[in-house]
């Protein structure tokens, strides 16, 4: 009597099966339990495979033959006490779950800011004129919320006189042509 060996191998990465952290091999040594032949299962997908104790185990199988080298340890498993009945697909396609879109890495795309127009102005002068209007503005709020005083806060009444100069141009600029 010859003894064939096989290998459950998962679908999802072409690994044998383990028990007691070794790989698991099928013995067939021509006893069947349920009519269930070795060589009927190795061009098919398993699904389930339930062993003669009822056991039922879910996944995505294949049966190969197993091919061993001499100094590997493997976990043996009659092949009629471990396949009593099984459902099957025709490929691992079918059983596994669909790969996950890829995700877009947004800290890689480049942002395009859109030009500032500020009614034929210079941008730099007007964005200027509003950021230290803004800190003065913020430096008030704190020292009146928060008791906090700043030096260097005399300039804030030039800041504020630039900020409306600035507003009005922004609203009559009689150089830019408006239909």
């Amino acid at each position: 009597m010859t003894l064939e060996y096989y290998y459950l191998v998962q679908c999802c990465d072409n690994l044998p099966c383990t028990k007691n952290d070794k790989p698991l091999r099928l013995v067939f040594n021509g006893v069947t339990s349920n009519s269930i032949h070795p060589d009927n299962l190795l061009s098919v997908v398993m699904t389930s495979i339930t062993d003669v104790n009822r056991n039922k185990v879910e996944g995505c199988f294949k049966l190969t033959e197993a091919i061993t080298p001499c100094n590997t340890e493997t976990e043996d498993v009659p092949f009629e006490d471990f396949i009593f009945d099984y459902s099957c697909v025709a490929t691992c396609k079918e059983c596994l779950p669909d790969v996950p879109a890829e995700v877009v890495d947004r800290t890689k795309i480049k942002v395009i800011y859109g030009e500032a127009f500020y009614n034929g102005l210079d941008t730099d002068k007007v964005e200027t004129i509003m950021c230290k209007f803004a800190l003065t503005t913020y430096k008030q709020m704190m020292q009146l919320r928060h008791g906090i005083s700043y030096c260097c806060m005399d300039d804030s009444l030039e800041n504020v006189i630039n900020f409306k100069l600035t507003q009005m141009d922004l609203v009559d600029n009689s150089e830019v042509c408006c239909p």
